[in-house]
């Protein structure tokens, strides 16, 4: 029980990480005003999530789904 609350901690870095990645990306993607303020042609968040689901596996699935809430939150 006790080493898979530390496996869970262990991949608590990562997502933060990888939700503030998303944030990011997502705010330079929306600053490409292509078509409107809120829709844009480039989106990166998307690879960085795939690429993260592929490297790191789906327990970082938290982190794209904080990142992307947060996104919307500030938009």
């Amino acid at each position: 029980m006790r080493a898979i609350k530390r496996d869970r901690l262990a991949f608590l870095p990562q997502i933060c990480v990888l939700a503030a990645v998303y944030v990011i990306l997502a705010r330079i993607g929306l600053g490409i005003h292509a078509i409107s303020a809120f829709a844009t042609l480039v989106w990166a968040p998307t690879g960085v999530s795939l690429a993260a689901l592929l490297l790191l596996g789906n327990r970082c699935w938290p982190g794209i789904a904080v990142g992307a809430l947060l996104a919307n939150y500030l938009t």
